[in-house]
């Protein structure tokens, strides 16, 4: 994978030229390396090499005239020199070996590269550029400048390594692809899934992966994206190495580098196979179940010519069974959604107790810090103020209150925490609400379920409606959670459907009287015309051409096998209120 190595504001020396140079300077190795990520030829990395040194030669060339033409100190200025032509002394060598033999030129060359150059920026570059900057004045400043600055311990090629470290340890497939839509990089779940080595993956070997009906459309689609640099989602075959077929839900992203620079594009999929089996489950199930109803509403038919009597009996038997129908479609969805949710539940949760565990000992070592920053307070207090370390301590405080950075990352440490706490609770939510299957009767807590379902589906709602949440404390009841659930997720997820763009939903608790609790779900949506209130709650009423009212035939039967009532009360154009009603015993 193909490192690449950024400027960065702390690079700067505050002279356009010699920034202008480093800039190029950098881009030049970055090009050298994504020559040898991609395995070019060796003409091609002889050249990128030559490249990088020749404009090296230009650049100390140039460096050292500014230096002269502006009075630089003649000590310093040698001292830079001899920097200069030790350095040319290695690469020259180095541009020698790599000629006779391509392979030499590796990452540990470009790494031996980069920290050069940006140790010689940070340290003699800078007193270089403070001191022809102020004229001469304070030499020794611009040296303590740079010594009191915190050295780059953390890496771009670090940070890197620790992301590769990560994405191969997750089970998802992931990569990267250059500007010019090439694939530079696949994650360990990738190759071991295809059997393809990197080498192979960065030719057109990985197009043999994917499912030869899939192929040309997935080309189109990544070229579409690329051309117009906008997300992209996707499904598509992948043909592991085993031969198994699975099914790839692949989400990518433009990589945008800083000063809007197009680097190309990251993928993630995700396998699916599970869910494609269940939806086609549920797709054979639900065939089945017409068929069943076809044959059946046949039988009632030809039962209806010869006894007409029975007529009423057998349409409210053919209603009884579309309702059903209704009904196991709901409880299967229900059920996929919840096993899904528990999955990935639990999958988020492991890392999250790592870096809650993280974040607590990071906050004991500020505490350790904190106490060392007085220490180092107190020893410097104790030193002469001619001391050497005594003024650079004084003015490392002016720069950076050792105090204030403290408490910064305290504060940032217990921010951290809150949202990784607000995630376990989101998590925890997930978990209960994906017993779906729970069918005992149980003591319920109302208000935290309807808190723990707004939490969900707050993606959904953030969007749409603002949530007000009027609570009347009511106590729990023993009755079937998970059912009562769904029908608040059913009614919430309508009435965010039912607002066209902003609005919205009250959530309200309370006692209607001594034996009945209440609670009700208010939009401020379009509302519901009167010619379908009446059938309001018939299993697949379509209020809109290209919308369904999810789940409210489900909803009451519900409700009613609780012994309780679902009542709508809706004006068109203001918004819809429904009210459900529950014994408390």
């Amino acid at each position: 994978m193909a490192l690449f190595f950024n400027w960065e504001q702390k690079f700067s020396t505050g002279i356009d030229e010699i920034d202008t140079q480093h800039k190029q300077l950098f881009n030049l190795i970055n090009k050298l390396n994504e020559t040898i990520t991609l395995g070019e030829s060796q003409q091609i990395l002889i050249r990128a090499m030559d490249k990088l040194v020749a404009y090296t030669y230009y650049h100390f060339d140039a460096e050292e005239n500014l230096m002269r033409q502006n009075g630089y100190p003649e000590p310093f200025f040698l001292d830079h020199q001899v920097k200069h032509r030790a350095f040319i002394k290695k690469i020259a060598k180095e541009q020698l070996r790599c000629a006779t033999d391509p392979k030499k030129i590796s990452m540990e060359l470009l790494n031996f590269f980069m920290n050069w150059f940006t140790d010689h920026i940070l340290d003699a570059d800078k007193h270089m550029a403070l001191t022809l900057i102020d004229g001469g004045q304070s030499i020794g400043e611009a040296s303590a400048s740079y010594i009191i600055e915190d050295p780059p311990l953390d890496t771009l090629q670090e940070k890197e390594s620790r992301f590769i470290a990560l994405v191969d340890c997750l089970p998802a497939f992931i990569w990267l692809k250059d500007e010019r839509n090439r694939l530079v990089y696949c994650n360990k779940h990738w190759h071991q899934v295809t059997g393809l080595t990197s080498c192979e993956c960065s030719t057109d070997a990985w197009l043999n992966c994917i499912h030869q009906d899939d192929r040309d459309r997935l080309l189109a689609e990544y070229a579409r994206a690329f051309r117009e640099r906008t997300p992209l989602q996707t499904e598509y075959r992948l043909i592991a190495h085993d031969g198994t077929c699975l099914w790839v839900l692949e989400n990518a992203a433009p990589r945008i580098l800083e000063g809007d620079e197009f680097a190309g594009f990251m993928g993630c999929g995700m396998n699916i196979s599970r869910q494609k089996q269940v939806e086609s489950a549920l797709a054979l199930s639900v065939e089945q179940l017409e068929e069943m109803v076809r044959e059946r509403t046949q039988e009632l038919l030809q039962t209806n010519e010869l006894l007409n009597r029975e007529k009423e009996a057998q349409w409210t038997l053919n209603q009884k069974l579309e309702e059903t129908k209704n009904h196991l479609i709901q409880s299967w969805n229900m059920a996929a959604i919840g096993q899904l949710a528990v999955g990935i539940a639990h999958e988020i949760n492991n890392p999250l107790d790592t870096i809650h565990a993280n974040l607590n000992t990071l906050k004991h070592y500020l505490q350790n810090m904190n106490i060392i920053a007085d220490i180092a307070e107190r020893l410097a207090g104790q030193l002469p103020d001619e001391n050497t370390e005594a003024m650079a301590f004084d003015a490392f405080k002016k720069q950076q209150d050792p105090a204030s950075l403290i408490d910064d990352l305290n504060g940032l440490a217990n921010a951290a925490m809150e949202s990784v706490n607000r995630s376990q609770k989101l998590v925890q939510n997930l978990c209960e609400f994906s017993r779906i299957n729970k069918k005992d009767k149980d003591l319920f807590n109302i208000e935290e379920n309807l808190d723990a379902i707004l939490t969900i589906i707050n993606s959904e709602l953030t969007y749409k409606a603002e949530i007000v949440k009027d609570y009347g404390g009511i106590k729990p009841i023993h009755c079937i959670g998970s059912q009562l659930n769904q029908v608040f997720m059913n009614l919430l997820t309508n009435a965010a459907h039912a607002i066209e763009d902003f609005g919205r939903i009250t959530v309200r608790t309370g006692y209607k009287d001594a034996h009945w609790l209440r609670i009700e779900i208010e939009d401020t949506g379009t509302g519901i015309p009167d010619s379908i209130k009446s059938k309001i709650f018939e299993p697949f009423l379509t209020t809109q051409p290209t919308e369904k009212v999810l789940g409210l035939s489900l909803s009451r039967k519900i409700i009613e096998d609780h012994q309780g009532e679902l009542i709508i009360d809706s004006t068109l154009g203001k918004g819809t209120r429904f009210t459900i009603h529950l014994p408390i015993n």
